[in-house]
């Protein structure tokens, strides 16, 4: 554990221990003296205080930094930011719930290969406060929904402004990648469907009228919609194991809707970042239907991989004797229930946002800390 002593400009030494992977930043530096009490605090993230150094300090003393460190994977390095300042408490909380989440959630390969990781599609029903329930469902769907139609109303106006539509140029571009892939399977002997590229080429040239032609922008967001979810379709044909891999059919469906995403993006300004947020809340909605799925078959949380990650959060130690273990038994079925534990979760989630401007909580919950780790 190295030991740094620094000087700032007014030629005050402050010496503190660091279990940084790298060494600290100017940023950490501020930090230090700030928390040090020579030189006002910086209003906003964190207000920091002596107090909560020392606090964080017992803490680590008494053993209760072991928890912290382990509830990242050891190899972030919270326990020692700690030392520094009480603000990496918000990405412990915050980090645990995404793994909690996450672990409940269990998006499958095909949808973390589209949408991000489990903790990035995690993060996104978090934020939005889903639960994984029937309910959480319909919340989600709705507000897929309602992001869909701000997009279509920014399309309209562009469209009533006189704005060019979408040629078939931007759509044909997406083709390329789709010729290549079918050219690969032909060469290992799989059917030849080169023939569909050129089908699906032909019904775009129609659609927009010919070459020199348009398709109004209001009607290209619709027709992207649909190429969408006739290839998600397909996506979640394949993972559920009814087909081994996509047909021609299903790429071209891809890559239209994409042609389509990226025409209409270059025209209508803005519409790009609600359609980011709708795929978000398209990736969320599809996975927590899987999980919700899951749950009715009694297939949830059970993996080893997934004790382990509760394991992580510091669950595995929540008490010694019969009545510790009846405790930590009793909260670990809680939080492997996907209706219960994701709910947990969001609350968890809501408190590492909450931290960020609120005084109050940021004290208890370093009191909590402080006390349980005295148990």
């Amino acid at each position: 554990m190295p030991q740094y002593t620094v000087k700032n400009a007014q030629g005050r030494e402050v010496t503190f221990d660091w279990h940084g992977e790298s060494d600290p930043t100017d940023a950490d530096m501020e930090e230090v003296f700030a928390a040090a009490g020579d030189e006002p605090k910086k209003k906003g993230f964190w207000d920091h205080s002596i107090e909560d150094l020392d606090t964080v300090k017992r803490i680590r003393a008494s053993g209760g930094g072991s928890l912290l460190d382990g509830a990242m994977g050891g190899g972030v390095g919270v326990g020692s930011l700690v030392d520094v300042a009480a603000k990496p408490t918000i990405g412990v909380i915050q980090g645990l719930a995404r793994r909690l989440y996450g672990g409940l959630l269990k998006p499958k390969q095909g949808l973390k290969d589209s949408f991000g990781d489990a903790k990035e599609i995690a993060g996104t029903l978090l934020d939005e406060r889903v639960p994984i329930s029937r309910g959480g469902v319909d919340k989600i769907t709705r507000r897929l929904g309602q992001s869909r139609d701000a997009a279509m109303r920014m399309v309209k106006d562009a469209e009533a402004a006189g704005t060019q539509g979408v040629v078939a140029g931007d759509v044909l571009g997406e083709f390329k990648p789709v010729v290549s892939e079918l050219r690969k399977r032909a060469d290992i002997g799989q059917a030849d469907e080169l023939a569909k590229v050129g089908q699906r080429g032909r019904a775009i040239l129609r659609t927009t009228g010919g070459r020199g032609g348009d398709i109004p922008l209001t009607r290209a967001q619709t027709l992207k919609e649909t190429a969408q979810d006739a290839s998600s379709g397909a996506y979640r044909m394949m993972e559920r194991g009814t087909q081994k891999q996509l047909s021609a059919d299903d790429l071209l469906d891809t890559a239209v809707a994409r042609g389509f995403k990226g025409g209409i993006e270059r025209k209508v300004p803005g519409v790009g970042a609600q359609n980011a947020r709708t795929q978000k809340l398209l990736g969320g909605t599809r996975a927590l239907e899987d999980a919700v799925e899951r749950e009715a078959n009694n297939n949830m949380l059970g993996g080893g991989r997934d004790w382990a990650a509760l394991g992580a959060a510091g669950l595995g130690a929540a008490g010694g004797g019969p009545v510790g273990g009846a405790a930590a038994g009793a909260l670990m079925r809680l939080l492997a229930t996907p209706s219960t534990g994701s709910r947990i979760a969001i609350g968890a989630n809501e408190i590492g946002k909450s931290t960020l401007t609120d005084p109050i909580l940021r004290q208890s919950l370093l009191a909590l800390l402080a006390g349980g780790s005295h148990e």
